[in-house]
């Protein structure tokens, strides 16, 4: 490089060539220099910056296409569990069903919809599947309940019908009801017509008669016009009488239970033939006995 008073100032660059040519020469400026370098320092930073922007964009890239595939594998496990929890719904439904049937049986009232609606309903968020499962929740509690209250009832129920009198009171199978329940019957001794509140069974003499029900014998004796008599107190305000025996077989508080035998077929008192007089009654009002001779699945 020269430099000269006075004048700008140069830089000279000299080639010489490798085949032994002739040498070139060169002169370039210091300011032509100075902008050339930081033009080539410009171009460098752009080009890095170039880089560093593809490599940024490389890596978002990648992380998009990671966050993606991510996404589809919950959305597909979330799928599947709006898909058990579909499949839970009908299942609750069935069981609803069967709720409301052992509610009737019970004789318990059918619960609200309003009460059944405990908010289900709502998919395709992790919210709204969170959300069903705690009311599916809700709703296996509410059944659980009501389920449990069903079985209370119809055990009290079954408690019950072991005590009621509903079967029919003579053992013997050749027996026969020979005057029935009647609100103006002729009476066969006195010839006045009168209420028959019971029913007359005929049956072979010394034949057996039946408890119709579990309870405690509340009277075991002579009874006027009815001969020899037993009643039984079968609770909840039901009653049975048994009159014409020929032979108590049970005494004055004594348990018994359905099918027990309490005497037998007799003539006495005021009859006209060997026969049991059988009667029932509820609250203190008489009912028909024929209408409570269910079958001995009871």
């Amino acid at each position: 490089m020269s430099r000269k008073p006075g004048h700008e100032q140069h830089s000279v660059i000299q080639w010489f060539p490798a085949n032994g040519g002739i040498a070139k020469s060169f002169s370039i400026s210091y300011l032509t220099r100075r902008w050339v370098l930081a033009a080539g320092l410009i171009i460098l930073v752009v080009v890095a910056m170039g880089f560093l922007s593809l490599v940024s964009r490389a890596g978002a890239a990648r992380e998009m296409a990671q966050l993606r595939q991510t996404n589809g594998l919950l959305a597909a496990e979330l799928e599947i569990v709006d898909d058990l929890n579909r499949g839970l719904v009908r299942e609750m439904d069935n069981l609803t069903l069967v709720e409301q049937r052992f509610r009737v049986a019970a004789g318990l009232p059918v619960l609200s919809d309003d009460m059944y609606a405990v908010g289900i309903g709502g998919a395709g968020t992790v919210k709204a599947a969170d959300s069903d499962v705690h009311a599916l929740l809700r709703r296996a509690r509410l059944l659980t309940a009501s389920l449990s209250e069903s079985s209370r009832t119809l055990e009290e129920n079954r408690l019950a019908h072991v005590d009621l009198p509903i079967i029919y009171p003579a053992a013997h199978p050749s027996s026969w009801i020979s005057s029935g329940y009647s609100n103006d019957r002729m009476h066969p001794t006195l010839n006045i017509r009168q209420p028959h509140r019971a029913v007359d069974i005929v049956a072979p003499p010394g034949s057996s008669v039946w408890a119709t029900g579990g309870g405690r014998v509340v009277f075991a004796g002579r009874r006027g016009t009815m001969g020899n008599f037993v009643e039984i107190d079968h609770g909840n305000g039901w009653i049975s009488r048994y009159g014409h025996l020929d032979r108590i077989l049970v005494g004055h508080g004594q348990e018994v239970n359905r099918w027990d035998p309490v005497g037998t077929i007799g003539n006495t008192g005021r009859t006209t033939g060997y026969h049991l007089h059988y009667e029932i009654e509820q609250d203190g009002i008489a009912r028909n006995p024929a209408l409570f001779f269910y079958d001995d699945e009871y």
